[in-house]
């Protein structure tokens, strides 16, 4: 027994000493990002990677935000922590459109390389990090002259096929874009069409039968914003959409708003807080009478909204709600609630939940004869509502070695 109770002892003592090397400890946390752990962890083999923050010398905290030139900006926040405390930095870098994931992890291990010494500097592993400078022709500061001045043309579509003997489907999808996105103003275009038709066989009795079916929409939207001060943006917007099962023909509008962002622009990538008011009219023709017996007709409505995201070391939140109303009648009005939250409660345990409700008092499109048994079964048309909604909610807990240093791709599957 006391040979037992040594044995553990120096066991425990082993551990605790491998636990607390003076080496710098990371935590890489990605909010919804595919950060390729595996290479970071093969690019900076003097540091050690642990699976808790609480546990870290830094947290690198690294997210994204869509950029006008199609691609994306990342952000790499450097939180010290422990003795570090006091140190914090954080860079960026953008995207293109064209660059492969490969050219993408490059630059971002070279931008965390950089941050990191400092805290190398700290912990007496400065022997360790080599520091090289490459001269530049340009190393003097240049205005860079773009020849598509900041425009960015997209397009793509698809065709489905599936079918057996009894059912066959064909779906189109196409879209187009144009769009300009400077610190000053955005500018946007876009076309998005798909198209469904499914054909059904089958047979009742002695009879066979054959049923179609066709799902067809086609929305265009052209959108201005000019950014007015650091945390005021003004705004119209005018669209043009079709819908079968919406049983809209036609419908074309055109709005204006203003938004107040609670924290400057420039912040956006950790937090944002904004509140939106937008007034609408739109012009609409419907494929068939509505339940209020209107063939078409002209409405105008209040929009308002509240949005926020906030990316932190305690997790994320992204969430708006909104809430609009018709002008001719208030007791016609809708609000939404959407929300994405990962929180991460205390040390291996986070909660996880997304959710979006709405409370509907505004389907005046609905069409007056209703919907077939089919059209109710296969969902064609829109049916009578007071409320959606999609949520969900989740636990995950980890816990075990904090260190993670150990990189073995061997039998993984998706490589």
């Amino acid at each position: 027994m006391k040979l037992f109770l040594i044995v553990l002892a120096l066991v425990m003592a082993y551990g605790a000493n491998a636990q607390t090397s003076g080496r710098l400890k990371l935590y890489i946390d990605c909010q919804q990002v595919n950060c390729e752990l595996d290479f970071i962890r093969r690019e900076i083999p003097i540091a050690d990677f642990v699976r808790d923050r609480q546990g870290s010398d830094v947290h690198v905290l690294i997210s994204t935000q869509s950029a006008g030139n199609g691609g994306q900006k990342y952000n790499i926040q450097l939180i010290g922590q422990q003795q570090f405390s006091h140190l914090t930095d954080t860079c960026s870098f953008f995207t293109q459109p064209a660059q492969t994931n490969n050219d993408i992890r490059e630059v971002m291990i070279s931008r965390i390389k950089k941050a990191l010494v400092p805290f190398f500097i700290k912990t007496g592993q400065v022997e360790d990090v080599v520091v090289t400078f490459n001269a530049s022709k340009n190393a003097v500061d240049s205005v860079v002259k773009d020849k598509w001045n900041y425009w960015v043309i997209a397009l793509g579509g698809n065709i489905n096929l599936s079918g057996d003997k009894n059912y066959r489907e064909t779906s189109l999808h196409g879209n187009f874009s144009v769009s300009r996105t400077t610190d000053k103003s955005k500018i946007d275009f876009t076309v998005f069409s798909s198209s469904a038709h499914n054909t059904y066989k089958f047979e009742d009795g002695n009879e066979k039968i054959v049923f179609k079916t066709a799902n067809d929409y086609l929305y265009i939207t052209h959108s201005y914003v000019k950014s007015i001060s650091g945390k005021w943006s003004a705004a119209y917007e005018a669209t043009f959409r079709k819908s079968s099962y919406d049983n809209i023909k036609a419908a074309g509008s055109f709005g204006a708003g203003i938004e107040y962002n609670i924290y400057p622009y420039k912040l956006s990538s950790s937090k944002f807080l904004a509140i939106r008011y937008k007034l609408s009219t739109e012009k609409r023709a419907y494929m068939q009478e509505t339940i209020l017996n209107k063939k078409e007709e002209t409405l105008f409505y209040n929009d308002l909204g509240v949005y926020a995201a906030f990316t932190q070391p305690w997790g994320s939140i992204s969430s708006y709600v909104t809430w609009y109303n018709y002008l001719h009648d208030a007791s016609k009005n809708n609000l939404s609630f959407y929300a994405n939250v990962e929180l991460r409660l205390f040390k291996g345990l986070s909660l996880n939940f997304f959710g979006e409700a709405s409370i509907i008092n505004d389907q005046l499109s609905l069409a007056k004869g209703g919907a077939t048994q089919e059209e109710v079964l296969l969902r064609l048309k829109a049916l009578s509502t007071s409320y959606n909604y999609y949520t969900g909610l989740g636990l995950s807990y980890r816990f075990g070695s904090k260190y993670n240093n150990f990189v073995n791709p061997r039998f993984t599957s998706g490589r």
